[in-house]
């Protein structure tokens, strides 16, 4: 009895553990479909909220609708590249997470600012965007600070749980543009990874 052995191209991974997430439950590719849908439709919202808003400051105003319009960009962008399996069009997604993550930061360091000094210059700001006046009467003293102090506390929490969102949307579309990388990369390659199935003859 004699062996021989050929090889034979191995098939790219798709499913293996570092292209899926949730648990490796979910691919990365219907990871990143959900997050997009999610966003899109958070998106829409948000922006027939800023239509329909009876009261809009000048620059808050803006910054909404920036923000909004920029989301809706990227989104559209990062569709494109699920639809084209381009990793590159998973960039400006990742860049735009990364600065809303930041964004967040600079929410929940104003909201601590605020709810430990309600007086203060940051205090001040939440009071005229929850319109209270700077001129109430001392008796209502306590019942401005103790808004400011509420608004404070409640940005705090919401930029906290949009943190920590933002980073496990940027951990799922990463991983997907890696997929997408090494995915492309092999198509280049003509798939060069082989493995050896040995072939049993009789003598």
């Amino acid at each position: 009895m004699s062996a021989s052995y050929t090889t034979s191209k191995i098939p790219f991974e798709h499913y293996a553990s570092q292209y899926r997430c949730c648990c490796n439950s979910v691919h990365v590719k219907q990871g990143t479909q959900i997050i997009a849908v999610i966003q899109t439709i958070c998106a829409i919202f948000g922006l027939i909220v800023f239509v329909f808003s009876h009261k809009l400051d000048a620059v808050w105003g803006l910054l909404e609708i920036a923000s909004i319009l920029g989301e809706i960009i990227v989104l559209t962008i990062l569709f494109l590249g699920i639809k084209k399996e381009n990793p590159h069009f998973l960039l400006p997604y990742l860049v735009y997470e990364s600065l809303m993550i930041l964004v967040s930061f600079g929410f929940i360091a104003s909201g601590i600012f605020a709810f430990v000094d309600p007086q203060g210059r940051i205090g001040h700001v939440y009071t005229q965007v929850i319109d209270i006046s700077i001129e109430t009467n001392p008796e209502y003293k306590l019942n401005e600070e103790t808004a400011v102090k509420l608004i404070a506390a409640f940005t705090i929490v919401m930029f906290a749980i949009a943190t920590c969102v933002y980073i496990w949307f940027i951990h799922v579309v990463y991983k997907y543009y890696l997929y997408l990388r090494d995915l492309n990369q092999a198509r280049a390659n003509n798939d060069l990874s082989m493995r050896y199935s040995p072939k049993i003859t009789v003598a």
